[in-house]
């Protein structure tokens, strides 16, 4: 059985996905990558990624 905070975490990427990630693909093809509110928010919600670009905090 998951643990119920995996279960939230999972939930968190779903609507991450959802509501900024499909929203913002227009966007990340435009600029060359993810737009800084997109990388903003991802940082807020504990989605924040290694594989960012370290200009936009990320570690490369």
């Amino acid at each position: 059985m998951l643990n119920l905070d995996f279960n939230a975490h999972l939930d968190r990427i779903r609507r991450f996905t959802d509501e900024e990630l499909s929203t913002g693909e227009v966007d990340m093809v435009e600029l060359g990558g993810g737009p800084p509110p997109l990388v903003d928010h991802q940082a807020k919600t504990d989605l924040f990624g290694i594989t960012l670009p370290r200009e936009w905090g990320g570690l490369g």
